[in-house]
């Protein structure tokens, strides 16, 4: 049985190779977010800005007003908190074609996220 990190990196690589134009951009979260896929085959469609998201939803913005879908992924709590006003005010005011992939909330990440509760 796979998991939904798999098929999301699965998915993406299928629209690649079925003629979208899609460029996907990641903060230092490549093999979590399993753009690694990806990446393999089409390395020029992979942008890594680093641990930043901020920066992350600027770069999607830019590539997106180039007329690309972009996808732009990282930890769920760094998309929703960190990036904040980037993702209002330069992906959704101007309407850009940024899809944003948030994963490991940190309830089920396991050794990729906090999710492990000791008891002791």
């Amino acid at each position: 049985m796979g998991n939904t990190r798999n098929a999301f990196g699965e998915a993406i690589l299928e629209l690649v190779l079925e003629g979208k134009d899609i460029i996907a951009v990641c903060a230092d979260t490549e093999k979590s977010m399993k753009l690694n896929f990806l990446k393999e085959k089409y390395p020029q469609r992979v942008i890594n800005v680093g641990i930043a998201e901020q920066n992350m939803m600027m770069v999607a913005a830019g590539v997106a007003s180039t007329g690309k879908i972009v996808f732009a992924a990282s930890y769920a709590m760094l998309n929703s908190m960190r990036a904040l006003e980037q993702i209002r005010t330069f992906i959704a005011y101007p309407f850009l074609n940024v899809k944003i992939i948030s994963g490991l909330s940190g309830l089920t990440g396991g050794m990729e996220g906090y999710g492990c509760f000791s008891s002791s």
